[in-house]
């Protein structure tokens, strides 16, 4: 869970129309790779973690295993969250195919704003070249990850596939004609 998270979460919080939250945590069969570095149990507790306090409404968790399989993909949804389009609001981030599969399903489909600049992926690399991911994350996602040693976690992970830090000491930045 990442600070691009998080606005969308509270305009669901917000919304008159919703009274409760369901939030689905996808390739939940995955975990333990660079890409999926966390088990589906682990992103629960870090988002309960997070959203903690934060929310009047309920809140609940679904975990979502990927089936690869676009076409069948909504309805694989619909039986693991026990969801409906007659009863179901989906929120969708900015991915196009997923907006399209729920609103042909017939699904009210609300877009969520990405933030410009986040995104689990961009969080990853910071962490591997010693950037400056904390910024991007709440402070009850940090205090998760200090418990489960999950930047060492995915420091190895990206080892395992070749994936190098970078060591900062050796990047020079030139800006016009001077060294920085």
């Amino acid at each position: 869970l990442h600070d691009g998270h998080i606005p969308p979460i509270m305009e669901m919080e917000r919304a008159p129309d919703v009274d409760k939250l369901l939030l689905g945590i996808g390739s939940s069969q995955y975990g333990g790779t660079f890409y999926n570095p966390f088990w589906a149990h682990e992103r629960q507790r870090i988002a309960e973690k997070t959203l903690e306090g934060k929310l009047s409404k309920p809140v609940s968790f679904v975990h979502i295993e990927d089936i690869h399989d676009y076409p069948n993909w909504i309805c694989h949804v619909e039986r693991t969250a026990l969801i409906s389009p007659e009863s179901t609001i989906v929120y969708v981030p900015g991915n196009t195919i997923v907006q399209d599969l729920f609103r042909n399903r017939g699904y009210e489909v609300r877009t969520m704003p990405l933030v410009d600049g986040i995104s689990a992926s961009r969080i990853r690399e910071l962490m591997m070249s010693g950037g400056a991911f904390s910024k991007h994350l709440p402070s009850a996602v940090l205090e998760e990850l200090a418990k489960i040693n999950g930047v060492e976690r995915i420091r190895q992970y990206g080892r395992n596939i070749g994936i190098k830090p970078i060591d900062a000491s050796e990047i020079v930045v030139v800006q016009g004609s001077s060294t920085i």
